[in-house]
Parts: structure tokens; C-alpha cells; sequence
């Protein structure tokens, strides 16, 4: 099979930029999925039902790059949200989301202008 390589002057500092970009622009967004994490559980802990405290104190959050994830870890944890046949839903994790909406909007126009400004500087 034949080989074709082409080569396009004056690309490379502009691959070179978006290279580097990427990480700037990976590590940022990491950075508002755990500070928009942050803001969820804290206006979500006040709004958790508590019996025996148990379902209070089970928040826990995972980081990866570009991914995060807020647990309430319980085996019961998901039934006190959307509730069961038995009992209403008490959607505390919801609440707090939605408590807290204007200021996970302002981290992520942040994070825009931010990435706007980081690459209209190289």
C-alpha cells in the first residue's frame, strides 16, 4: 500500500498551540466539574433528610479529568430521592442543583472566557 504524507506550511505552530491548549483548556474544565460538584453538595447537605444521619454524611465525590461524579453513598440513598410506592420522593440532590444553578452558570462562562482569552493569547 502506498504512503501519502502531505505537509501544510505554517500549520505547525498552530498544531502546537491547539496541542497545548488542550491540556490548559482539560485542566480548566476539570477544574469547574469539581468546583461545580463542590457547590452542588453544599447546597444539597442542608436539604438531606436526616433519620440517623447516615444518608447526611455518605456524600462523596470522584474527579477524573473532564468527569466528576457527586455520590450519596447509601443503600437506601436513591429510594429517599425519588421516593417508592410507599413514600414520596424527597429529591435533596435536585433541590440543591437547583438551588444553586446561577452560580454553576457563572463557573462555566468562566471557564469560555477563560478558553477565549487563553487562545487568543498564543
Amino acid at each position: 500500500m502506498a504512503k501519502v504524507t502531505v505537509k501544510l506550511k505554517g500549520v505547525g505552530p498552530l498544531l502546537k498551540q491547539l496541542k497545548n491548549s488542550s491540556k490548559i483548556i482539560q485542566q480548566d474544565g476539570t477544574d469547574a466539574i469539581d468546583r461545580t460538584l463542590k457547590i452542588v453538595q453544599g447546597a444539597s447537605v442542608p436539604l438531606t433528610p436526616v433519620d440517623t444521619g447516615r444518608l447526611y454524611g455518605s456524600y462523596q465525590t470522584f474527579i477524573r479529568p473532564l468527569a466528576g461524579i457527586l455520590k450519596v453513598d447509601t443503600e437506601y440513598a436513591g429510594f429517599v430521592h425519588e421516593g417508592t410506592r410507599f413514600m414520596k420522593g424527597r429529591p435533596f440532590l435536585l433541590k440543591g442543583f437547583n438551588k444553586s444553578k446561577s452560580r454553576i452558570e457563572n463557573i462555566w462562562k468562566e471557564l469560555g472566557n477563560k478558553i477565549v482569552k487563553d487562545l487568543a493569547r498564543k
